[in-house]
């Protein structure tokens, strides 16, 4: 369980400090789906970066089961973050130079899993996402749509038990984008935690609840 307490974040950038989150108060279940929305510059992504322990808070209590996040070193929070921890981006993040086969081994190589164990887990993913057929291309050679499949594919490699998705339908089109929210609800139902931003309600409205944030605070949960 994710619970958070009295969320604060201010970046001190030049003269004027900026506050991003102001005060947050937000328990997740594990196993659950929850979409958070707000518009451009409520905080949603400041937040989901400071869940997954890519950004501490300024102020307040993050604890995950009996962990707690907002008090860990940099390395227990390195480990923290590889141990639970799988993020899918807007725009993929994969490696280029990479091929599809590599960069969902990324994950598995930091976690020093044995080369045979690898490519059977990688095998397993591709297979499941329906892009086993494209392991050898590099990203550049392959659509948006198995461009996300394959980062669903190495977020899910590492068998970790949340999953953070900041806007993962915001680079595809409509089609493309409600079946790569399918492979996420079908995720969730496999036991995973499920925390996805997104400014579509469309999409939001695919998840067990709803939490909208306005500048930097909860202002509903349904």
């Amino acid at each position: 369980m994710i619970v958070l307490k009295n969320i604060k974040k201010t970046y001190n950038t030049g003269t004027c400090p900026t506050t991003a989150l102001q005060g947050i108060d937000l328990t997740i279940k594990d196993g659950e789906y929850i979409a958070i929305v707000g518009t451009s510059g409520s905080g949603k992504s400041t937040l989901l970066n400071i869940i997954g322990g890519m950004d501490r808070s300024t102020e307040g209590e993050y604890y995950f089961n009996d962990v707690a996040v907002h008090s860990l070193k940099r390395h227990d929070l390195h480990l923290f973050r590889k141990n639970n921890i799988s993020f899918i981006f807007q725009q993929f993040a994969l490696m280029n130079h990479y091929s599809v086969f590599e960069n969902v081994e990324i994950p598995l190589l930091a976690k020093g899993i044995s080369k045979k164990e690898r490519k059977k887990i990688i095998m397993e993913q591709l297979t499941a996402l329906g892009i086993a057929d494209i392991a050898k291309e590099m990203p550049i050679h392959i659509s948006g749509g198995q461009q996300q499949r394959c980062a669903i594919a190495r977020a899910l490699a590492s068998d970790n038990p949340i999953i953070l998705a900041d806007e993962p339908t915001g680079a595809l089109d409509k089609k493309t984008g409600l079946d790569i929210m399918g492979i996420m609800k079908e995720i969730n139902k496999k036991g995973k935690t499920v925390v996805v931003i997104t400014h579509d309600l469309n999409i939001a409205n695919m998840a067990d609840r709803i939490v909208r944030i306005e500048d930097g605070k909860v202002t509903e949960e349904a």
